[in-house]
Order: C-alpha cells, then sequence, then structure tokens
C-alpha cells in the first residue's frame, strides 16, 4: 500500500459478489444527494435497476481495502434518454462513489475510466444524463469537459427532467 487512497484503489468489471458493495456506493450517493435538497435515485438503491447491467457486463467497480467504494455502469446504447443513434458513443450511468471513504478524486477517475473504454471501443463520444436542477452535478461534469445537449422528460415517469450531456473524445 502507497498510502495514496486513489492510487491504491482498483477499478474493474463488475462480479456478482460485488453487487451488495455496489447497491450501498449507489445509496451513499442517492443520500448525499438527498440530505443537499437534490433529486434523484431512490433510498435505498433499488437490486433491480443495477442487477441487469451486472449481467450484461456493463457494470464496473472502484475497489479500495477490500471494499466497493464507488461504481459506474457503460452502455453502447441509451434510447430511453438519447433516443435512437448511431453507434458514436458510450453512455455512462449510476457514477457513483462513497461518500464516508477518503478516496478524494475517485469521480473523476471512474469518469477518466469510462472515456477509455469509449475510446477503446472506437467511439468518438461519451454521453450522460443529470436531473436538470442538480447545478453541481452540472458544473462537475462540465468541469470534466462535458457540454449540455439538452433537457428531456425522465423517461421513466414524469417527475423531473434530466440534462442531457455529451463530450467529444480526442
Amino acid at each position: 500500500m502507497s498510502g495514496d487512497p486513489l492510487r491504491d484503489t482498483t477499478v474493474r468489471p463488475a462480479t456478482p459478489p460485488d453487487l451488495a458493495g455496489v447497491l450501498c456506493s449507489l445509496t451513499s450517493a442517492a443520500q448525499w444527494s438527498r440530505e443537499r435538497g437534490e433529486l434523484g435515485w431512490p433510498v435505498p438503491f433499488p437490486e433491480e435497476a443495477v442487477r441487469p447491467s451486472l449481467e450484461r457486463g456493463e457494470l464496473y467497480v472502484a475497489e479500495w481495502n477490500g471494499e466497493i467504494v464507488g461504481s459506474f455502469v457503460l452502455r453502447y446504447d441509451d434510447e430511453a434518454f438519447w433516443g435512437p443513434q448511431p453507434p458514436v458513443a458510450g453512455y455512462l450511468h449510476q457514477l457513483a462513489v462513497r461518500r464516508d471513504r477518503p478516496v478524494r478524486g475517485l469521480g473523476r477517475r471512474l469518469v477518466d475510466r469510462a472515456e477509455s473504454l469509449v475510446r477503446e471501443a472506437k467511439r468518438p463520444w461519451i454521453r450522460l444524463d443529470c436531473v436538470a436542477t442538480n447545478r453541481s452535478i452540472i458544473a462537475y461534469y462540465e468541469a470534466a469537459g462535458f457540454r449540455p445537449v439538452r433537457v428531456v422528460p425522465y423517461p421513466h415517469g414524469n417527475e423531473f427532467e434530466v440534462l442531457l450531456m455529451e463530450k467529444r473524445l480526442e
């Protein structure tokens, strides 16, 4: 161990035993957002919203000190949010980090890893969606190089709108 939690964190494809840790990470992120008055994910985060991504090989985890401290889903189509699209992008979903662990910079490292995977798939864009009223997460993604594209209704119910964002990969 180097003593640097970020350096000591491994990002890898998830396996079935990781599911509980992923749910803990997603629930932690959802609770943190709710404590700040933001709309978003349910608490606790439902297993049925994660298991299909695990089974399809779309789920990635960050592991530090033997526990899951973050996760994301990467898909190569996203008609629910983006509609029919040519095969030019990877779609980042469910990016979450445990707020109660000392792995500073982990969110950006996970975004970077997703970008690398999209580049490896020879796609020039990475896209995501976030709650359109969550100014802090929008600013976070803008600082990572994403730009707003458009606002659309949340496709799984009309309780809020989402902002679609994308980044051109070099």
